[in-house]
């Protein structure tokens, strides 16, 4: 009733292998955009670091306000 049916490793593996190939290339492929995107991320970020503008402005804050209090002296900063 039942046939035995016998076939090779390499007709299997001519099926397989290159729908193997094809994931690991995939996966290679989003991991390098990702890692571009990363890279770019980490590039604006520096750039925000480097601005600060909060520092900024505390700074200009603090400048201003020890104009007011200190008077003349304050006008020399």
């Amino acid at each position: 009733m039942m046939k035995n049916v016998s076939g090779s490793f390499t007709v299997e593996a001519a099926l397989v292998l290159p729908l193997i190939l094809f994931c690991i290339l995939l996966m290679l492929n989003q991991g390098l955009e990702l890692y571009g995107e990363m890279v770019e991320t980490a590039e604006q970020q520096k750039m925000w670091e480097e601005f600060a503008p909060a520092d900024d402005f505390r700074k200009l804050e603090l400048l201003l306000k020890y104009q007011d209090i200190g008077g003349n002296y304050g006008n020399n900063i």
